[in-house]
């Protein structure tokens, strides 16, 4: 998304805001009021602690919480040009992640745990 009416993402749409979410989403839409638009002011917001979790360990996510996560991932909606398996070791869920790349004739890049 973008606040420039030209802007375009990687696949070259249009991803101006109101443009992106009349075009993407049946229930999200922009108003945007032309007199407001000069005192609008976009700040950078400084990090944000979390608090009551932690950082989690990636080494303990199940097989079967992955295999949920690509089945979200297979139904979803939306155009993607590749798949990123980075940091996941596990193989049924490389393997399905794969399967995917496949079916759809796009790239996946996967780490490999060394031996």
């Amino acid at each position: 998304m973008s606040l420039a009416e030209e802007a375009k993402d990687d696949m070259g749409r249009l991803c101006y805001l109101p443009t992106a979410l009349e075009a993407r989403s049946k229930y999200l839409r922009a108003v945007v009021n032309e007199e407001l638009i000069s005192t609008a002011k976009v700040t950078n917001k400084k990090s944000l602690a979390f608090t009551g979790g932690t950082n989690g360990d990636q080494s303990k996510i199940s097989t079967a919480a992955y295999l949920r996560a690509v089945k979200v991932l297979n139904n979803a909606p939306y155009m993607y040009t590749a798949v990123l398996g980075l940091g996941c070791y596990d193989n049924a869920a490389i393997t399905a992640l794969g399967k995917i790349c496949a079916d759809r004739l796009i790239d996946g890049f996967f780490d490999v745990k060394r031996h």
